[in-house]
């Protein structure tokens, strides 16, 4: 059960991460293009944290992949895109 918790916690900790960097970008000028993503984000993150709550367990692999691709996604906008300025960068990634 201890490792269940903690791969919910850390799903959910990802999860709160890309929706402060959601908020951040808020107003760039990237935001447009991807507010509708954020939007299909935020259902499907409501989904799967409801259905671990009504006892779907969550695997390794999967709360892994996650977190590499919003590691990636992360850094994309910090180093290629440029949406957001270093202080709001690194406001999000405190």
């Amino acid at each position: 059960m201890a490792y269940e918790n903690s791969l919910a916690f850390r799903l959910k900790n990802c999860l709160t991460t890309l929706f402060e960097m959601e908020e951040a970008l808020a107003g760039s000028r990237g935001w447009l293009l991807m507010k509708n993503d954020f939007a299909m984000l935020r259902q499907a993150a409501q989904h799967l944290l409801r259905a671990t709550n009504d006892g779907v367990e969550l695997a390794e692999e999967d709360v892994q992949r996650i977190e590499e691709a919003a590691a990636r996604f992360l850094k994309e906008l910090e180093g290629n895109l440029g949406y957001l300025s270093p202080e709001k960068m690194q406001r999000v990634l405190q």
